[in-house]
Formats: structure tokens, sequence, C-alpha cells
């Protein structure tokens, strides 16, 4: 069994990134162009000096124990020697080194494994239900629906180059157990008439400005769901806002445009998907069901392994079957572990094994006559077994410890709650279902904004001096019904934070230990949390006790001058906003400095950027310096977005004339002013006001109507999605009812750009194969 289809053309694609690698490490192209290469393959740089981190996509949390062994083979040649399972349901490797990543890549590819999305403005890891298809009070299992999506969406090229990343879940159960109310689609499985079909819930989300997700659909039929998720994709595609990646999430659009103009709009894109009769997913029902591997059953019949079963032994739908909850702490497992998990697992299937959002596994399909066997192996390996449920639903997030973006070190924090924790009290075990979430920043990869008691890093100050601390959030409602986010209660120092929850949870307990948290909330929880913050709110001076000003696990006092900068968004702005930090320092350098060679020096690295700075958003690939200036030339001079006075000072440049390029300075700083004016200008879309554009050169095919398209453009050689981004953008430029013909490759460049240029709402007006290639006419709706 395996979790979702391959796309064709990845081996092609990991090829490509080696040679990019490559390219980086032998100073052919930035730090920044490499970035937007490596992180839609899910490749982090970490806070330790080169070395990467590897993020494996695992679609509704599914792998197999043959690629659960690779996996953690992998981690024990390449990485630390530790998989950590994320709160998307995938799995990372981390401490990797550069030259080891296309190994890498290729080996998974082995076991059909891919790391394509794992990051960058892409359709993340689609999530469902970790008990999908074994619960009993499911209305049906969504997680064939999940797998299909993602064997589609990834298969198609526009899902690599979003204007910000897309997430998507699959819920199985009213309770909205993958949280797909907050995402920005989400589905819930649902019955009409006896047909199955989904609610559908849209623009949710988390982060710095989050937003729970509105209701699209009461209902739709299960036929429907791949339309549906393809018109939303394709909208933010179109729409979504290129230019500033702190409101470039479809919320965003969606408040932007407002409820009534986003749904005309999407109305308007699924009806035109509709007309083209794309067929419906593929789904193939999941057996969850497992013959027996005849093992030696060990029995145990001890009170230990009795509690361990009441905690996290559930009994499945298919009658002799059940399911197991491993947690695991701070969601990381060893390789070595791992592996012995899954040659245990080996004799009972492919189907056997989930992670979940609350960075568990799960694992099902077991027959309860081996209950024996797998409390033996479990307890070899997951010292949380041994503890109350509550202690598996701590999640944290990386935190600052490899995060370039952490502020705190949310997994000493959580680390610090495991031990305050452990101290035990009775009540813990009938408090199961709280779960408590910390993120080391505001951002929420620790999924704060929907936890009952929720934390996010962010620096506190006292008397001059910093120290780590989080927000405290509580009261989290994610259902069928809609979702409520956490709300902001205080702060609390990272010291304290233990002692907070402990206190918590005692109050809940003597409080409304017999209902949910969320009730408790509502009645009186709310005021005893903002009581019990205020105890904890006046911490002491640095001379008083320095451990205040250190976070847990660090050995040096807290500071904010070590913060990094976050490549979960790397994209075209990023090199964008590079080339602006550069014309910036060099306008001061060549304003300021007294010497002249260190002004001319200035001098042409303004120009070089001012002329590479936007050449992006004409889909132009300038892989050597003079191709740079020669197309910021042909696109920006010659088109009349720039004033053709200034083409003089980027030919001076190009030609090295350091000594004319003093004399031209005012020139210099004009066309630096322009080009920054230019981008300010530049809509949310890519587009430039009143923009002329004299796009197009080459070798014409003979047009079977006998007529030439308005613009022509060869795109031969040019790989997917890149071939499409540049077509759309030469689309964008043209008046409706013009034509554009653009050569393609035989193969996926000819089979994926007509196809979703249509779903752009354009008409393919004549296709033509002569030899490897396709000419390709194009007329813009």
């Amino acid at each position: 069994m395996l979790f979702y289809e391959i796309p064709g053309s990845l081996e092609r694609e990991i090829k490509d990134l080696g040679t990019s690698i490559k390219r980086y490490r032998d100073g052919k192209i930035s730090s920044v162009e490499f970035k937007g290469i490596r992180v839609p393959f899910g490749i982090y740089e970490q806070r330790k000096e080169d070395t990467y981190m590897v993020r494996i996509r695992c679609a509704s949390g599914g792998i197999t124990p043959a690629q659960l062994i690779k996996t953690a083979e992998l981690s024990e040649k390449f990485g630390s020697g530790i998989l950590h399972v994320t709160t998307r349901q995938e799995v990372q490797i981390h401490n990797v080194k550069l030259e080891n990543i296309e190994e890498i890549m290729n080996e998974l590819l082995e076991v059909k494994l891919s790391t394509r999305g794992g990051g960058g403005n892409t359709v993340r890891n689609i999530t469902a239900s970790v008990d999908s298809g074994i619960n009993p009070n499911e209305i049906f299992d969504v997680e064939p629906y999940a797998i299909a999506l993602t064997s589609r969406f990834i298969s198609e090229p526009n899902s690599w180059a979003l204007p910000r990343k897309l997430k998507i879940a699959f819920s199985s159960t009213k309770d909205d157990s993958a949280n797909a109310a907050v995402q920005d689609i989400g589905f819930i499985a649902s019955a009409k008439n006896g047909a199955k079909g989904f609610k559908v819930y849209i623009a949710g989300g988390m982060g710095i400005k989050p937003r729970p997700g509105d209701l699209l659909h009461e209902f739709i039929e299960e036929d429907m769901v791949y339309n549906v998720a393809l018109a939303i994709k394709e909208l933010f595609n179109k729409k979504g806002n290129r230019k500033n990646k702190h409101a470039a999430r479809l919320r965003f659009l969606y408040e932007k445009k407002g409820r009534e103009e986003f749904l005309k709009m999407y109305t308007d894109q699924l009806a035109l998907i509709e007309k083209n009769n794309f067929s419906p997913l593929k789904t193939v029902e999941i057996d969850n069901r497992s013959a027996d591997p005849a093992l030696e059953v060990l029995h145990d019949h001890s009170g230990e392994f009795k509690l361990w079963k009441k905690r996290f032994v559930t009994l499945q739908k298919q009658e002799g079957l059940v399911s197991i909850k491993i947690p695991l702490k701070l969601g990381d497992l060893k390789s070595a572990d791992a592996v012995k998990l899954a040659r245990f697992l080996e004799p009972f299937g492919d189907n056997v094994i989930r992670f979940s959002v609350d960075q568990n596994i799960h694992i099902r399909n077991i027959h309860e006559k081996y209950l024996g066997n797998v409390y033996k192996t479990v307890m070899s390996f997951s010292p949380l077994s041994k503890e109350p449920a509550i202690a598996g639903s701590i999640v944290s997030c990386a935190g600052a410890n490899t995060c370039k973006l952490g502020l705190c070190l949310s997994r000493g924090a959580a680390e610090a709650l495991y031990r305050k924790l452990g101290t035990g009290e009775g009540y813990y075990d009938k408090m199961a279902k709280i779960k408590i979430n910390i993120s080391g920043c505001p951002n929420s990869c620790g999924r704060h904004q929907i936890a009952d008691i929720g934390f996010s890093g962010k620096p506190g100050r006292k008397e001059g001096r910093y120290y780590p601390a989080y927000n405290v959030l509580a009261g989290a409602v994610v259902k069928e019904s809609g979702a409520r986010l956490a709300e902001k209660i205080g702060t609390v120092s990272a010291r304290d934070l233990p002692h907070l929850v402990y206190d918590i949870l005692k109050d809940y307990a003597e409080k409304g230990g017999s209902e949910d948290f969320s009730s408790y909330f509502s009645k009186n929880g709310k005021a005893s949390i903002r009581s019990l913050i205020t105890k904890y709110g006046n911490i002491p001076s640095f001379n008083e006790d320095k451990n205040y000003y250190s976070d847990w696990g660090a050995e040096d006092i807290f500071s904010v001058a070590k913060l990094g900068k976050g490549e979960c968004s790397a994209s075209l702005f990023d090199m964008i906003d590079y080339d602006v930090e550069l014309i910036k320092k060099n306008i001061i350098i060549a304003d300021n400095s007294e010497d002249e060679n260190e002004i001319m020096e200035a001098l042409y690295n303004l120009v070089f950027s001012s002329s590479r700075m936007l050449l992006i958003t004409r889909a132009v690939e300038s892989g050597t310096r003079d191709e740079i200036f020669d197309n910021f030339i042909k696109y920006f001079i010659d088109t009349g977005l720039i004033k053709s006075d200034l083409k003089e000072t980027v030919l001076s440049a190009k030609n090295d004339n350091l000594k004319k390029l003093m004399n031209l300075k005012k020139k210099v700083f004009l066309l630096a002013d322009s080009i920054m004016e230019l981008y300010d200008r530049m809509d949310d879309s890519l587009n430039f006001p009143d923009e002329i554009s004299s796009i197009g050169s080459g070798q014409r095919f003979k047009s079977e109507t006998g007529e030439k398209a308005d613009r022509f453009k060869d795109l031969s050689g040019v790989k997917c999605p890149l071939n499409f981004v540049k077509t759309k953008l030469i689309l964008e430029t043209m008046d409706s009812g013009e034509t554009l013909e653009v050569i393609l490759d035989d193969g996926e460049p000819a089979e994926n750009v007509p196809r979703s240029v249509e779903l752009e709402g354009h008409t393919v007006v004549e296709q033509k194969k002569e030899g490897n290639s396709w000419s390709v006419v194009i007329k813009k709706k």
C-alpha cells in the first residue's frame, strides 16, 4: 500500500536540485536564489551552521514500515539519528549536510516518498483524522480523499508556485479531529439523503493574524472534492498577494475582497472548472483489516499493563482489532527505535502506522491478542507510555533550538513541563483530552491558537533587560459547527510556565474536572487563569535571580539580537527583498564614502541590483551578468517602464566603465529610485500600471489557420512549472482577445501548460506537434 503517487517528473527535479546545490556551493548562485529553489523541496537551513532540515511528505500521516525504516536509516546515516514528527503529520530529518541532500532525495524516491511541497509557497502536506477508517463514531473514512487529492495536486505544476502556502485537512467526525475548520481549505465528513459528502470551510488559519474558517458549503457530494479544492487553489493562484508575504495567505485575500466578492470569484472559477469536465478524485478504499501474522502471543497480567491499556488502547470498528497511541516526547523518535517498531509491525502489513497532528504515532489494525507483544515493544523506547495520556498531548514546535525564526526555547519549556507534571497527580488520568501547545514565537508551528492551554514565545523586559516569556492563551474550540480560537489571557515568564500549567490543571480538577476544558473556561476558568497569571507577574530582578533571564536549556543570557529570519515563505519576494537591501546599502556607501574606488564599486552594484531586482516578475531567467543587463534593457527600458535615458547607465555598468559611472552618479541614483518606485506601484499579482510589453522573438511555427499570433515565446527547454509562470506573466500584459503562441517541449510541458491556462480562463486555440516540440496558441480571455 502506498499513501500517494509520486509524479513522474520527480526524478528529473531531484537531478535539477542536485545541480543547483553544486552551483550554490561553487558560488554561481546566491544564497537567496538557492533558498528559493530548496525550500519548496522541504529543505530548511537550521541555526547550527551548515546544516539543514529535510521535511518528508506523509499524506494523511500515513507511512509504511518499509518507508519508516528507510527514513530512519537516512537519519542515522546523514542526520541527527532522530526522526521528528510534525504537527502536519510529516516526519523530518535534522542536521543534514548540503552535500548529502541529493542522495537522501533519491533514496526516499526508491520507497515512494518525496519532500516536494514540504515548504515554501506550495500545497503543504494534506492532513486527516488520525483514526479515520477505524473510528466507530465516524461518518465515513476520509483518508482516501486526502490521499487522492495529494496525488492529484502534487502532479500539477502550479501547486509549487502559489502566492503562499496552502493547507488542507479532512476530518471524519463531527468533533473535527483534523482541525479542518481552521485550515485554508477544510473538509468535514457529512451525509445527506444517504449520499457521502463534505461540509467545507474556507480561509482559516493561524499565525500572527489568525482567524477561524468560514463556511463555504454546507454540503457537497464526494465527487465535487477535487473541483472545489481546485477552484480555490486556482483563485488563490490568480488573485493572491505575491508582493507582501505578510499578507499573502488565502485568508488575507478573502478578507481583502470581502465574502460577497470572494464567493462570486470562487463561483465563477468553479463554473469554469466544471465546464472543463475534470474527472473526480480516483479514491481507493483502504482495507483496515489485518491478516493474523501468527506471532507467539505474549501475555501480561500486570497492573502496569492494564493501566497502559486503559490509557492508550482503543477498540476499532473492525471486530477484534485495536489501535494504540504511542506518545513521543516532543515528537522525537530515535532512528534505532523507529527501525525496531517498524520491524515489529512488518508482519501486520503496510497499513499500520499513522503520524498525528499532536506529534505522536498511532498504530492500527493490530489483533487484540497481540497487545502484550505491542506493550513489550513500546515500553522499550517510549517512556511517556508509562505516564498519564496528558503527557502525550503536549505539543511543541522546534523553537529557537533549530528554527531561525524562534524567540524562545519551546522544547526546553516543554521538557520542564514534563518534569513538573511528572511529580504525579491522581487527577491527570482524567485529563487525557486536554491539549497543551507551545510555540517559540507568534507563528503557530506549535498550534497554540487551537489549544486548551497555549503559549507563544515573546521577549519580556524588566529594568532594561530582556527575559524569555510567553503569551498565555486558552479556551479554543474546534468542531464541525465551527471554531473558536484560543483567547489571549496574559503573559508569563518562561521559568514560571510549568508552574502556571500545574496550577491551571489543579484549578480545573477542583472546579470542572468532569466537564470538557472549554466549558470550564467559559464558566469560571477564564477568570481563574487570569488570577493565576497575576501570581507570577512580578519576576525577580537580574541580580536577584539570573535564571529568569536565560531560557530553559540555554547556557547564555536571553537576547533578541540573535534572532534569525524564517524560511517558510521563501519565494520570489525574498529575492526582491535581497536586492532592495543591497540597493539601500550601496546608496549609503556611494553617497558618503570618500574613497573613489569604493564609490565606483557601490555605483556598479547599484546598477546591477536595480537591473536584477524585478526581472523575476517578468519570468526571465538570467544566468550571467550580461544577461541581467540585457534583459533589464529589453523588458524594462525598451518597454517604457523605465525611462530610456537611463539605458546609458546600464550599458556603462555592463561594459565595466566605472569612470563613466562616476560621471553618471546622479543617473545611477535615479535608476535606483525609479526601480524602487516601480516596485511600490506593483500590484499584488506582480503587474505594473499602464505597462507596455514587447515580449517575443524567435522562429515561428507555421499556424494551421494561416494566421500569426499577436505574441510569441519560445519556451522549449523550460521546465514545469516555470514554463507556465512565464506564459501566465506574458498573458497578463496582453489585451483581451489577443493571441499568444508558445513553443513547449513534448511530454509534461505540452500536457500541463495548456491545461493550466484553460484553468485561468483562457482558450487554447491550436495545438500542433513538430518533432519534439509543440506549438500552442492561446487566446487571452
